[in-house]
Order: C-alpha cells, then sequence, then structure tokens
C-alpha cells in the first residue's frame, strides 16, 4: 500500500484499454495523415535548404519523402 492507504498506481500502461475506441480510429487515422504530410512536406523543405546551402543529402532521403507521400 502507498502512503494513503491505498494501493500504489500503475505507471500509466496498466490502466489502458487494450483495444483503441472505435469510435476514435477515424479521428486518429486524420490526425495521422495530417502528420505524415506534414512531415513529407518538412523533408521537402529541408532538402531544398540543404541544397541552398551546399550541403549533402543522404541518398535515399528523397525515396523516403516520396514514400511518405504515397
Amino acid at each position: 500500500m502507498g502512503s494513503t492507504g491505498r494501493p500504489p498506481r500503475g505507471q500509466g500502461h496498466e490502466e489502458q484499454a487494450l483495444l483503441p475506441d472505435l469510435d476514435d480510429i477515424p479521428r486518429r487515422r486524420r490526425v495521422l495523415v495530417l502528420d505524415v504530410t506534414q512531415a513529407a512536406a518538412e523533408v521537402s523543405r529541408l532538402v531544398h535548404e540543404a541544397y541552398d546551402l551546399n550541403l549533402p543529402v543522404e541518398p535515399g532521403v528523397r525515396d523516403g519523402r516520396n514514400a511518405l507521400v504515397r
């Protein structure tokens, strides 16, 4: 028991449901699509900035960005 006389609470993951709320899935998908779209745009912006500054861009970065867009 904890100092409050109650059993200590878990770290958080024990209290979460094992299955996601099915009503929440469409919202979570929209949020994920937005996040991925923003990530692809940021990668593109950073690649252009690197070229403008004559910095090397690792091979495969553009392919990775293109995969995000797909």
